[in-house]
């Protein structure tokens, strides 16, 4: 099962990137679970238009929330493509239907698996290492979080763009959610908005979601 979770998560990760303002209420093995919106002029799409995302979605996976620019929702169009910035949020489609409850330690032993498939991708490099890095060390009081990243190159609308991919894991009422928070370009102001972003939308599931 872990392997199988691995492969999706690096799937997603290398996945080709091609005025609802409300946070995105769901359940995670029935669960509730709510996830706000991270960015102020962001909105979530709602379940009709997140059928637009689905192509980006490994079969493996469900996906609970996609957050697009508020202006950029009532032109979106199936599928949905040519977006510079957005964020997927998505669970472990098996886990979720058999109510899989994650501990604390089998969720360190998730992340000592991912960590171990990274550190043979390709698709790391010193910029994204330094994000996951740093993006680790700023979460580091939360025991239930780990962040990586990746730069890619990427195809979408007929043009090729490298992307920046900075992916969280979460356990969030011992379940577990994953996030992708994509922003094209590799320039400073791309990586800082990936690592704010990423960085404020843990803070807030947290925030939201205690007991």
């Amino acid at each position: 099962m872990k392997s199988v979770l691995i492969s999706i998560l690096l799937f997603v990760s290398f996945v080709p990137v091609t005025a609802q303002v409300a946070n995105c209420g769901t359940t995670i093995s029935g669960n509730p679970v709510i996830v706000p919106v991270p960015v102020a002029t962001y909105a979530e799409v709602g379940r009709d238009k997140r059928e637009f995302f689905k192509w980006m979605v490994p079969s493996g996976n469900r996906l609970l929330c996609v957050f697009v620019p508020a202006d950029v929702l009532p032109r979106l169009k199936n599928p949905a493509i040519g977006m510079d910035r957005y964020i997927l949020v998505e669970t472990v489609q098996a886990w979720d239907e058999s109510k899989t409850e994650v501990t604390r330690a089998s969720f360190e032993e998730i992340i000592s698996a991912v960590k171990e498939k990274l550190s043979d991708s390709k698709g790391l490099n010193q910029t994204a290492q330094a994000f996951s890095e740093e993006t680790s060390r700023k979460l580091k009081a939360k025991q239930d979080v780990f962040a990586f990243a990746m730069v890619l190159p990427v195809t979408s609308a007929g043009a090729t763009k490298r992307v920046i991919n900075a992916s969280v894991l979460l356990r969030v009422r011992d379940r577990l959610l994953f996030t992708y928070t994509y922003s094209a370009g590799t320039d400073e102001a791309s990586l800082m908005w990936a690592k704010q972003t990423s960085e404020e939308l843990v803070q807030q599931v947290f925030t939201s979601n205690t007991r």
